[in-house]
């Protein structure tokens, strides 16, 4: 009963003739940028609302006018910009002379890390640190978890006897494990 109509078939109704004004040939750039002064009407101005309120406006330009001699001389003008002689090169970039001798592939991951370094399924001593009347340790536990320990704190189910600048000493079943810093 009530067909979809699609976008293209809706289009806005033309304005009717009898709603134009016609307004005097001016200069086309003078017109764009003037309004047309229109004389105020006491019972016009009751009707509007505000005083703010135009009673008439300008049926808007299509597009715009005088277009086409501009665009065609700029096209002429590009085609004669054509240069004839080869440009030269940009000047070398001064930063870009000044480069470190480094392998072009090298990776500084790779070149700061040692393999096999620490067995991550067992329990490690990563860094020492504090003085040496109240020295502490970072150890990575067996499941990733990192603990900050001092002596007398239980770690892996054993107690902590020792710590030395590069060493750790608990005690585990009436075993003494020692934990020592990796090499490198």
């Amino acid at each position: 009963d009530n067909p979809v109509q699609s976008v293209p078939d809706i289009r806005p109704e033309i304005r009717p003739a009898s709603l134009e004004v016609t307004l005097p040939p001016e200069d086309p750039a003078t017109q764009a940028n003037t309004a047309p002064e229109v004389e105020s009407d006491t019972d016009a101005e009751s009707d509007a609302g505000t005083d703010l309120a135009v009673l008439i406006s300008r049926t808007p330009v299509v597009r715009p006018r005088n277009l086409a001699p501009p665009v065609e001389n700029n096209q002429g003008a590009r085609e004669e910009e054509q240069p004839t002689a080869p440009v030269a090169p940009p000047a070398p970039n001064v930063a870009a002379a000044i480069v470190p001798n480094v392998p072009a592939r090298a990776s500084v991951a790779k070149a700061a890390t040692e393999r096999n370094a620490i067995n991550l399924s067992r329990v490690n001593l990563i860094g020492v640190y504090g003085s040496s009347s109240d020295r502490r340790a970072l150890i990575r536990l067996k499941s990733g978890r990192y603990v900050k320990v001092e002596v007398g704190d239980r770690v892996d189910g054993g107690r902590v006897s020792a710590i030395s600048d590069d060493e750790l000493l608990y005690v585990k079943g009436g075993r003494n494990i020692t934990l020592q810093m990796p090499k490198g």
